[in-house]
C-alpha cells in the first residue's frame, strides 16, 4: 500500500480518484509476476525448436501441467516443444513445463549413453 501511494505521488495521481488508485495497486501487485512470465515465454520461444518430444510422452502424468493443456497436447502429440507452443490454448506455463521435462529427458539420455 505504501508503494502504491509513492507511485501515485510520483505520477501525480489524485488521491481521491479510486479508479486510478486501484490501477496503481494492480500494476504494483502484478508487475513481478508479469516480468517472470515474460522471461519464461522468451526462454520457451528461444529454446523451443531444439527440444524433441518423445512419442510416448504421457502428458496427463506431467506435474504442473493443467488437465486442459495435457488433454490438448495428448490429442495433438507434438513432435517438438516448438510445435507444442503453437497449439491453440497451450499457455506459456504449459510450454515451459513440457520444455523442462524434455530437457530432463535429453540430459538423462545423454548420461546413459556410453562414451565414445
Amino acid at each position: 500500500q505504501a508503494r502504491a501511494e509513492q507511485l501515485a505521488r510520483g505520477l501525480a495521481v489524485d488521491d481521491d480518484d479510486p479508479q486510478l488508485r486501484a490501477r496503481a495497486d494492480a500494476i504494483l501487485l502484478y508487475s513481478g509476476y508479469e516480468s517472470r512470465m515474460r522471461d519464461e515465454v522468451a526462454r520457451a520461444r528461444g529454446d523451443a525448436s531444439d527440444l524433441p518430444l518423445g512419442a510416448d510422452l504421457d502428458y496427463l502424468a506431467l506435474a504442473g501441467l493443467s488437465r486442459e493443456c495435457a488433454e490438448r497436447l495428448a490429442a495433438v502429440r507434438p513432435s517438438s516443444t516448438a510445435q507444442a507452443a503453437r497449439i491453440p490454448g497451450i499457455t506459456p506455463a504449459a510450454v515451459a513445463c513440457v520444455w523442462a521435462h524434455a530437457r530432463v529427458r535429453m540430459r538423462e539420455a545423454a548420461r546413459l549413453q556410453p562414451p565414445g
